[in-house]
């Protein structure tokens, strides 16, 4: 069983390729479930001015969306999956028997 881990900073680019696997993982795997993973944010608050003023702040927030895939296939079409992945995604694969 392999778990695939899908992880963006564009929520858009994310899901649609969550629906591109979807409907070809329909065509050839029965055996697969897509669960939604929340959100994490990461905040960063920066100085503005480099000396004195410490009031002068600017908050920056990082968004991260996932989603995970379960799968059972074997190692030749896991390899196809896995190096179809767009620039935009990472992607974390995790075997577990």
């Amino acid at each position: 069983m392999y778990y695939l881990v899908y992880k963006s900073l564009s929520k858009k680019s994310l899901y649609s390729y969550k629906d591109f696997l979807e409907i070809n993982l329909n065509k050839f795997v029965n055996d697969f479930t897509i669960i939604p993973l929340p959100k994490k944010k990461r905040k960063v608050v920066l100085l503005k001015s480099p000396h004195v003023n410490k009031k002068a702040k600017e908050a920056f927030e990082i968004v991260y969306y996932k989603f995970m895939i379960i799968l059972n296939l074997d190692l030749k079409n896991l390899q196809i999956i896995r190096s179809n992945v767009p620039n935009l995604l990472h992607l974390k694969c995790f075997i577990k028997n």
